[in-house]
């Protein structure tokens, strides 16, 4: 280990020590008929002892989820109006005609949207 290597491993050192999940890219792996050129990232397992023998660019900090959240009217014929930013933009000038909100998350990519009834 040179000192570049030490400056790229440090602050995987310091996130391990903090508790955070470290993940692992192998070489190449299949998936399927999809071939990972640089392979898919992995959890590392907390007992891995050799982990640090991969080179710095094979290991990351597992990014934290990114999470994005919108609310939408629901119509009484169905229709979902624009999506806000927030509930409470999304209550602003409720019509007779809606029947509840629409409330969307997006966690890394993955939609689940949840119908909540409107009650006036």
């Amino acid at each position: 280990m040179n000192r570049q290597d030490a400056a790229l491993y440090l602050p995987l050192v310091q996130a391990l020590a903090e508790g955070k999940t470290l993940q692992y890219r192998p070489v190449g792996e299949d998936i399927g008929s999809y071939k990972y050129p640089h392979g898919k990232w992995t959890d590392v397992k907390d007992d891995d002892v050799y982990i640090f023998r991969a080179p710095p660019n094979r290991l990351r900090v597992k990014p934290e989820p990114v999470v994005i959240e919108k609310w939408s009217k629901l119509y009484a014929n169905g229709d979902v109006g624009l999506a806000h930013a927030s509930k409470a933009s999304a209550l602003e000038r409720i019509q007779t005609s809606v029947i509840g909100l629409v409330h969307i998350t997006i966690t890394d990519g993955v939609p689940h949207a949840e119908i909540l009834p409107l009650t006036l």
